[in-house]
């Protein structure tokens, strides 16, 4: 169970927290009192675990001197980027039985493209790209609120701060905001920087990509601050009613079949 602490009226809530919240309140309350509560929406095969393995070990790769064996002015970097990741890849495979390949390739040929492309319009050395693999986090959002959690994939080339969330599919546009808004005021809040949020995702057979302006992140958290402070009011009141706005998200729950728990 994430633990949910109360000390002088501080809070921390993990970002699957805030997630879950912003579906059905009552579900959080209960997961705070130790209930095993969960959402099993339907998704494709794909789990994203062979995706973050092979991302988080060329993220060492990259953090160890990746290009410090090349010349990268003589050479195309996205093919040193996408030779690695292949190697990583075809490693990785034997240990996961359950990923769509074709998809995790994808994804990962993608993202070749995107680092390579980073690297050579903003000049910088090897020295100065970073990546954050699978990197946890955790900040004050308010005075009384702290967020924790985990960056999926967090690029930093020169002054420059990509946060990168990668998606089996585009089909729930306010938890993908609320997601990668709290990823954004965590760059914020630890490296002082405004990044640039991207929401990667497959559909109809191709990568596309989402972006968020500043505004809209901005919007987000102050949404998501109104949000969790009504909460706590009404956690410590127990007056969490209704647990929620769409009775649709009710089949999809753990709880489901709990009489203490059914939509009023």
């Amino acid at each position: 169970m994430e633990r949910f602490l109360l000390q002088k009226r501080f809070y921390e809530f993990s970002v699957s927290q805030v997630l879950m919240l912003s579906k059905c309140k009552k579900a959080l309350a209960l997961k705070l009192k130790g209930y095993n509560v969960n959402f099993k929406f339907e998704k494709l095969s794909y789990t994203g675990t062979l995706l973050h393995k092979v991302l988080n070990n060329f993220a060492k790769t990259v953090n160890q001197g990746l290009f410090n064996e090349f010349d990268t002015k003589n050479i195309e970097v996205e093919s040193i980027i996408k030779n690695r990741l292949y190697e990583i890849f075809l490693k990785e495979i034997d240990k996961d039985k359950k990923s769509a390949l074709d998809l995790v390739w994808k994804y990962l040929e993608d993202f070749s493209v995107l680092l390579s492309t980073l690297v050579e319009e903003n000049d910088v050395s090897s020295k100065d790209t970073f990546i954050f693999s699978e990197k946890p986090f955790k900040y004050k959002l308010t005075d009384d609120i702290a967020i924790k959690g985990r960056f999926d994939v967090l690029l930093r080339v020169g002054d420059k701060v990509k946060i990168i969330d990668y998606k089996t599919g585009k089909d729930d546009f306010e938890r993908d905001i609320f997601q990668i808004s709290l990823y954004h005021e965590a760059v914020r809040n630890i490296l002082g920087i405004e990044a640039e949020p991207h929401v990667i995702y497959f559909q109809d057979g191709k990568i596309m990509v989402e972006t968020y302006t500043h505004e809209e992140i901005k919007i987000t958290i102050e949404f998501i601050k109104e949000l969790l402070t009504s909460f706590i009011n009404e956690f410590e009141s127990e007056e969490i009613r209704p647990p929620t706005k769409n009775r649709e998200i009710c089949k999809f729950c753990s709880m489901r079949n709990y009489s203490f728990c059914k939509f009023t």
